[in-house]
């Protein structure tokens, strides 16, 4: 802080009128005007038992205005406005799921807000005719995989109601490798179609050495699917399982540079997944994403030039 005041811009103009101060005055002194169409916005989810954030003192802030949660057969219509190519049923199913997971009310361990559901609708739209794959990408971005067993059961009977189909069960024993082709234009993993042009630094792109085991190119072809729809990713596992090695073949493949900071973080037993909080911070022109284990004492930072 830089002992800068900041006045509103009634005052501001009052203050020049009665003191014979000039602006230039005034910027001298730290004294600063508020534009008159300034206003602060702020969005926010109804206040429930868990998080009471609705104080006496928090009311007298704002004017307050209230938005009605919108019908599925309105999100439905909505996303398919935005995503005319998505099947109709599917998108209208997920919207179903959505509002059953919002009927279960504060005692809701998971919810599918409406930008999940975007995304949701892109990768239907994508690969419309996989089953698997969107119950998988229910299934991880309700995070339901760090969830106790009896709410991954009660999960697993809303997706069948919903209609959305049981995953086949893949195992190391049983799946088989997933082919991985390159050329100079594309680059192609199973059935995903991407591509890719020559690097401007081929010295910052990853050489590593890669064997194609059948658990990984599966993963590898997911990772893919999410690049080609401009979404981030988030790799969770333990240590040693092959996470930074699968970034790295995946930027191998696609003849992109790395620009990343590698640090490890574990999630505790007795966390959830909401402990984990992004912020996204920009400094100095560098993209910072801070990812902050509430109940951890480490704080781990990423840094993107």
């Amino acid at each position: 802080f830089d002992g800068t005041r900041l006045i509103s811009h009634e005052h501001y103009e009052h203050l020049i009128e009665t003191s014979g101060l000039s602006p230039s005055d005034l910027d001298h002194k730290k004294v600063q005007a508020i534009h008159p169409s300034f206003r602060i916005i702020a969005i926010a989810s109804t206040p429930h038992l868990n998080s009471p954030w609705l104080t006496d003192e928090v009311a007298t802030m704002f004017q307050f205005h209230t938005m009605q949660a919108m019908t599925p057969q309105a999100q439905t219509d909505l996303l398919l406005h935005m995503v005319p190519t998505a099947p109709p049923a599917t998108v209208a199913s997920l919207c179903n799921l959505s509002q059953g997971l919002e009927a279960q009310g504060e005692t809701a361990t998971s919810r599918l807000s409406f930008r999940q559901l975007a995304r949701l609708t892109l990768r239907a739209a994508f690969q419309p005719d996989d089953g698997d794959a969107m119950r998988a990408a229910l299934s991880d971005a309700t995070m339901m995989p760090f969830m106790p067993r009896e709410l991954q059961q009660a999960f697993d009977m809303m997706l069948d109601s919903s209609g959305f189909k049981e995953v086949t069960r893949i195992s190391q024993e049983s799946v088989e490798a997933v082919a991985i082709l390159k050329t100079e234009t594309e680059l192609r993993i199973g059935d995903v179609v991407v591509g890719i042009t020559r690097p401007s630094n081929p010295a910052l792109v990853p050489n590593v050495l890669f064997y194609d085991v059948p658990m990984h190119t599966h993963l590898l072809r997911r990772m893919l699917v999410d690049y080609s729809l401009g979404e981030h990713l988030l790799l969770i596992g333990n240590q040693g399982v092959g996470k930074n090695k699968l970034c790295d073949r995946l930027l191998e493949l696609l003849g992109r540079e790395r620009h990343y900071a590698v640090s490890y973080t574990h999630l505790r037993a007795h966390e959830t997944p909401e402990h984990l909080v992004c912020r996204l911070l920009l400094e100095k022109k560098k993209k910072i994403i801070k990812y902050v284990y509430v109940h951890n004492i480490c704080q781990k930072r990423y840094i993107h030039n």
